[in-house]
């Protein structure tokens, strides 16, 4: 997790000193960094769930079912993510040309 985090912080410190984000190496670190993100926040999440449940601390196993529970869990909050960024970062789609008004 310390890696993640790291590597997460570099790519932060690339994106935003690259602001106005105008070339094409400034949307590869906007990618990058938002993929990263959306990575790292299941990740942290996941850690907090586990540790929560006394993983590690009163009992060194969890059973499968829990864990897998837990993904789940975890899985559609990434597909939550996931969705967010695609809203975010796609450009809006393009305005609907009116039709000509009808001859009265």
């Amino acid at each position: 997790m310390p890696a993640l985090q790291f590597i997460s912080g570099v790519l932060s410190l690339f994106y935003f000193s690259s602001c106005p984000w105008d070339g094409t190496i400034e949307l590869v670190y906007a990618m990058f960094w938002a993929v990263m993100t959306i990575l790292k926040e299941p990740v942290i999440l996941l850690c907090l769930l586990l540790v929560a449940k006394g993983w590690c601390i009163t009992r060194n196993h969890l059973n499968r079912r829990e864990v897998r529970i837990d993904l789940c869990k975890i899985f559609f909050d990434l597909e939550a993510f996931v969705h967010e960024s695609i809203i975010l970062v796609l450009p809006p789609p393009p305005p609907l040309t009116t039709p000509p008004p009808l001859p009265t």
